[in-house]
């Protein structure tokens, strides 16, 4: 749902990072989704109904899963 109202949005497929922040501004309708932050750091996604926070680590984890090829690093040289 948030991948899908990213990418409609900003006309294009979020990284990793984005959409963990994107979420909390703009949780899916219906789940509370709440972040944890070090200083200005989202540290942690704090979702209704799992259990743990789920940490950047864990997101980029799933993130990757679910969203294999879209986190595409660009050759910059």
């Amino acid at each position: 749902m948030s991948f899908d109202q990213y990418s409609s949005k900003n006309d294009r497929i979020p990284k990793w990072a984005e959409l963990m922040t994107y979420m909390v501004s703009h949780p899916p309708k219906g789940i509370m989704v709440e972040g944890l932050y070090d200083r200005s750091k989202l540290i942690a996604l704090v979702i209704e109904g799992v259990d743990k926070p789920i940490d950047r680590a864990a997101f980029k984890k799933r993130f990757d899963r679910y969203f294999r090829k879209t986190d595409i690093k660009q050759d910059i040289s």
